[in-house]
């Protein structure tokens, strides 16, 4: 019978020893997933994909109204509210004094430490989301910004810049440019 006792305590504490070990896999194999998930692979942080798509119309009297929306998606697991929002159009074509003077020196328009021209301004807004205006977007929930911005006939080509600011990090956010070819039949 002591032989019998003998092996059920070992028995015993055997299972206990790979119920030991059993956890601290499990710690370390849950601690590295939550690494991988929310560290690594920032689960916990929003993310946010931004759209435009532009058109425009004949105002007469030399004006044309240009229309932006945005589209904005939730594809992160956290809800996103953007704090701030920046719309601006540039004029790219045609080309301002300038920088035709640039070109006919043999000038780059694009600096070399620059990924892109410096075109000219021709509408700026910026804005703080008000309570009213707050853009809250659940997982996988999208929604549409609509702008409209008077500007002069007989531009060819825009340049459509947006941002919408990540609240929770401050001067940085979600970004899109568009180009549209305003000399193409008012869509």
């Amino acid at each position: 019978m002591s032989g019998a006792k003998g092996r059920l305590a070992f028995a015993k504490e055997l299972a206990a020893l790979l119920q030991s070990v059993a956890t601290i896999l499990a710690i370390i194999v849950g601690g590295a997933w939550t690494y991988i998930t929310f560290i690594q692979n920032r689960e916990s942080k929003p993310r946010m994909n931004v759209e435009h798509r532009v058109t425009h119309r004949p105002l007469g009297h030399g004006k044309i109204v240009l229309f932006v929306d945005i589209r904005m998606e939730n594809t992160g697991k956290v809800k996103v509210s953007p704090s701030m929002e920046d719309v601006r159009v540039y004029q790219v074509l045609p080309l301002k004094d300038d920088l035709k003077q640039k070109l006919e020196r043999g000038e780059h328009l694009i600096p070399d430490a620059e990924k892109e021209a410096a075109w000219p301004h021709l509408a700026y807004r910026p804005r703080k989301l008000e309570t009213k205006e707050l853009i809250l977007l659940e997982p996988g929930e999208r929604a549409e910004r609509h702008h409209e911005f008077i500007l002069e006939d007989g531009l060819r080509m825009v340049m459509v810049y947006s941002h919408y600011e990540n609240p929770a990090n401050k001067g940085i956010g979600w970004d899109t440019t568009s180009y549209y070819d305003v000399s193409g039949a008012a869509r």
